[in-house]
């Protein structure tokens, strides 16, 4: 028989992150708590990267390190608005994994749960994931 090959989320989230590469990024900030059990240890819950790309499309990576919380977020892009949006998202329980005979346990899937109004983009984050949104602005 052939040799298989598995998917680990790790390769996913990086196929998630390869849209900002050979891009230009952008100046973000966004507004988020600290989590943690120890306070020298503490991170905030929410990060993000976000990158204009060749393709003319702004891509928003999101990660959501919270076990049972999810974020709302509106985004707020100076000298542009949002004209449209999709998304793919990765996420699972923490110890969730790939194996062979299960080798879609963890895997990516289109994002619904965002809304786009008024030239802005609001989203929900779901805890535990990693989410791509490539969105369309106009001048």
């Amino acid at each position: 028989e052939g040799e298989k090959m598995l998917k680990t989320p790790t390769y996913h989230v990086f196929n998630m992150y390869k849209h900002h590469q050979d891009a230009e990024l952008v100046d973000s900030f966004i507004e988020t708590k600290r989590i943690g059990l120890e306070d020298n240890h503490m991170v905030p819950n929410l990060q993000e990267s976000v990158s204009y790309g060749k393709d003319g499309k702004l891509h928003l990576t999101l990660v959501n390190l919270s076990l049972d919380e999810s974020a709302s977020i509106e985004t707020v892009i100076t000298e542009a608005t949002v004209d449209g949006a999709c998304g793919e998202i990765l996420t699972n329980k923490m110890d969730a994994h790939n194996t062979f005979d299960n080798p879609n346990n963890v895997h990516t899937v289109s994002f619904t749960d965002f809304h786009v109004q008024d030239g802005k983009l609001t989203l929900n984050v779901p805890a535990c994931s990693v989410l791509h949104m490539e969105i369309t602005l106009s001048k």
